[in-house]
């Protein structure tokens, strides 16, 4: 069994200053019900999703994780900065060895010039799945909400809603199976649903009465939370009959912006307001859909869907579950000729729909970025001008593999790289105390960093071509090298990142790009290949801030932030089976001048490998 203590116990010493949170939660294996069938999963207390854990900006968060399992676990918590506390942030062999068996480590870190809503994740392997919760960060008291002053503080109340799957099999021995041939096997339509709050909904066989329902009461108004937390998949989100506002992504505010479907890619949050403002006799359909702008990428998921339910309405599903077998769990005690059918929505995009998902990403704006670097929340400087102009082509690619067959080319097995590079993890040690220590004086091992990385990441790809070009690129652009390979910045560098998507082997994909350690500017976005002569139209005034960014299918984004986090930050790919395959990399940010911008020693209780 593993069993993980979170300590939870919250205590402000006065409201107006640091509060300290500790966390004591259970993470094992249970049994939970899914799909007709019985899965043992790893949970938090037994909950599936994984609770949520809230917090107030300036606390610090306290959270001792004992291992008493034969997995290998870390922890992630996904969008808060870890300003000064890389040696906390989670992923394993980049910033810290796994927590073994029968071993403990604490997570210790303070939550400073952020708040709203984030997550926390395994990091390690494909146990995310089931490990996994809403991490929300409440304002202090001197930082309300901004669109708290819009609403009049008339947010009846919030609710978080997780976006993801159910698997049918046991994730673990996917990821052996995707890292020993490169190939996952999805001829199962079940092999796993996509769910709303960990449930399918009545798409799915026997799921009709587990289904995810939000109760409500009309002329209310919510806030939802709404996190993609999907191994795999990007969704697009809808509510009947309903208009949704966003005011904040990846934890960050937004000018408000109203639309009946949004959507999220894995990683992503967003807060939505919603006013139950429809008829109240009637319940009303809530429909979260996989996006696959690449139909050569097969799929065989069923939506997810839930209802949006108006206090005092009588309802069925309508029509019932789909699925020849999805009906033997229907509350036969209901008399359906009573019952009002779900509205469903009247309109939605077909699941290959570019245009929409494009329309609405270039209409997520910032609330003004800041320039003069404050630290009130959400607020990070936005470079206008760049020490390091980076440029990263993102691509699936092949490495030999003789006995592999399921791949895109025979005898090879599928790849992911940036620049070509395929990031292979280091298992020796971590690359954050390889780094931290090669750097120390009075260390002896002085050759640490050479056994467990390099330093010569490359700024720009190997070859030159057409990215996008359709259907496919020749095959020698698919080649790849691994390694594991880093890039240095200075403290304080101003970074601007091109992140190109390619179509070398599956034809052009989505991929939603996560950097760890802080937060960057949206600044440019487009289709086909980038080019920097043409001129291209920077937003400097509203970008959007953000932690996962998605490069469009068949085009690409620019980000910018400035290094100004030392410690080692991990940059890659949130469809775990790119991240898998070796789309990723990471950044050094090196030591700035006194303790304000140095990296302090690690923990005791720091894991070994």
């Amino acid at each position: 069994m593993l069993t993980t203590d979170l300590h939870y116990a919250r205590a402000f010493l006065n409201p107006y200053l640091l509060g300290e949170v500790c966390l004591h939660d259970d993470v094992k294996y249970t049994t939970v019900v899914r799909l007709c069938n019985a899965t043992s999963i790893v949970t938090v207390n037994d909950q599936f999703p994984g609770p949520t854990i809230r917090v107030q900006e300036g606390d610090r968060v306290i959270v001792t994780v004992r291992n008493h399992v034969d997995y290998n676990i870390t922890i992630h918590w996904h969008g808060v900065n870890q300003r000064l506390s890389a040696w906390n942030d989670g992923p394993a062999y980049i910033t810290q060895c796994p927590i073994q068996p029968n071993q403990s480590y604490t997570y210790n870190f303070t939550v400073e010039g952020q708040a709203g809503t984030v997550w926390w994740h395994a990091h390690i392997t494909w146990l995310r799945a089931t490990l996994h919760g809403a991490f929300i960060i409440e304002p202090n008291r001197h930082n309300l909400y901004p669109y708290q002053h819009i609403l009049k503080g008339k947010i009846f109340k919030d609710e978080v809603v997780l976006l993801g799957d159910f698997w049918t099999q046991n994730v673990e021995e996917i990821y052996t199976t995707v890292v020993e041939t490169g190939t996952i096997s999805v001829a199962n339509p079940y092999i796993y649903a996509s769910a709303i709050n960990g449930q399918p909904g009545p798409l799915y066989p026997c799921s009709e009465a587990g289904t995810y329902r939000l109760k409500v009461k009309r002329g209310k108004t919510y806030l939802l939370r709404i996190i993609n937390v999907s191994l795999l998949d990007e969704f697009l989100f809808a509510i009947a009959d309903h208009t949704m506002t966003v005011v904040e992504v990846d934890g960050a505010y937004t000018k408000p912006y109203s639309t009946s479907v949004v959507f999220l890619s894995p990683g992503q949050s967003m807060n939505v307001w919603v006013t139950a403002d429809q008829p109240a006799n009637r319940s009303y359909t809530i429909l979260s859909a996989s996006y696959i702008p690449n139909l050569l990428v097969a799929t065989h998921r069923l939506n997810a869907t839930g209802v949006f339910e108006y206090e005092g309405s009588s309802w069925t599903f309508n029509p019932p579950a789909t699925s020849p077998t999805a009906s033997s769990d229907s509350n036969t005690s209901r008399h359906h000729h009573q019952l009002q059918p779900l509205v469903t929505p009247s309109s939605f995009p077909a699941q290959n729909d570019s245009n929409f998902v494009d329309m609405f990403i270039s209409q997520i704006k910032g609330i003004g970025a800041d320039r003069k670097g404050s630290k009130s929340s959400n607020r990070m400087p936005l470079p206008l001008e760049i020490d390091r102009n980076l440029f990263f082509v993102l691509s699936i690619n092949a490495l030999p593999c003789p006995s592999c067959t399921g791949g895109n080319i025979p005898g090879f097995r599928n790849a992911a790289a940036i620049n070509n590079i395929s990031f292979v993890l280091p298992t020796s040690t971590a690359i954050l105390p390889a780094y931290y220590y090669s750097n120390k004086q009075n260390y002896a091992d002085k050759d640490l960093q050479q056994h467990v990385y390099t330093t010569d990441f490359p700024d720009f790809p190997p070859l030159v071509y057409n990215y996008t070009g359709m259907p496919k690129n020749p095959l020698q652009y698919a080649d790849a090298n691994e390694g594991t390979k880093v890039s240095v910045l200075e403290y304080g560098s101003r970074v601007q990142i091109v992140l190109q998507s390619s179509s070398t082997l599956a034809g052009p994909e989505t991929h939603p790009i996560h950097l760890h350690g802080q937060s960057f500017y949206v600044v440019a976005t487009g289709l086909g290949n980038f080019d920097e002569a043409s001129n291209v139209q920077m937003n400097l005034v509203d970008p959007p801030l953000r932690n996962t960014v998605v490069v469009p299918s068949g085009g690409w984004t620019v980000i910018r932030f400035v290094a100004n986090n030392p410690g080692v930050w991990f940059l890659h790919c949130h469809i775990e089976l790119h991240i898998t395959w070796g789309m990723e990399m990471v950044f050094i940010v090196k030591d700035g001048k006194g303790p304000q911008q140095t990296l302090p020693p690690p923990p005791a209780d720091y894991p070994k490998c």
